[in-house]
């Protein structure tokens, strides 16, 4: 998913790619909210079942490098591949804290719905978000217990 441009906004930047556009959206400075759309504009997030919140002012900042985008807070690093859009996620010292694989690790596909009678004129997708994890990590606490799962990593659930 190859970047073609990056538009700087009030709250983070929009990356429109060749599969789609990718919006960074600071929230504090420990929390980037992502979101990935075919769509040339982002829903607003009013119509969901979402409670408004006020937002502080954080400072960030975005660097072009050659072969990668920068968004920065005070304690985070984002580095955004611009062949792949894959992403690296580090702390403010530069400690990896996740990433996608290097070709990219974000999926979005439209699907049909599967019902006998179509509800509204709506589109749906299928997405799915791949992370690379260090030998020594664990994903605990989302449930799977029930099914017998303890640790996420390395098992595939869809």
């Amino acid at each position: 998913m190859k970047i073609i441009a990056m538009k700087e906004q009030d709250d983070g930047i929009v990356l429109e790619t060749n599969k789609g556009n990718l919006k960074l959206q600071v929230i504090n400075e420990s929390i980037i909210r992502t979101v990935y759309s075919y769509q040339d504009s982002f829903s607003d997030p009013e119509r969901w079942m979402i409670l408004p919140q006020s937002m502080d002012e954080t400072d960030w900042s975005i660097e072009e490098e050659e072969n990668y985008y920068q968004l920065t807070t005070s304690e985070l690093k984002l580095e955004i591949d611009k062949n792949t859009s894959a992403f690296t996620w580090r702390d403010s010292d530069g400690k990896l804290l996740v990433e996608e694989p290097q070709e990219g690790g974000k999926k979005l596909e439209k699907i049909e719905e599967d019902l006998p009678k179509k509800k509204e004129d709506r589109e749906l997708y299928s997405t799915r978000l791949e992370l690379e994890f260090s030998d020594d990590e664990a994903i605990y606490g989302l449930g799977q217990h029930e099914e017998g799962t303890l640790n996420y990593i390395r098992v595939i659930y869809y």
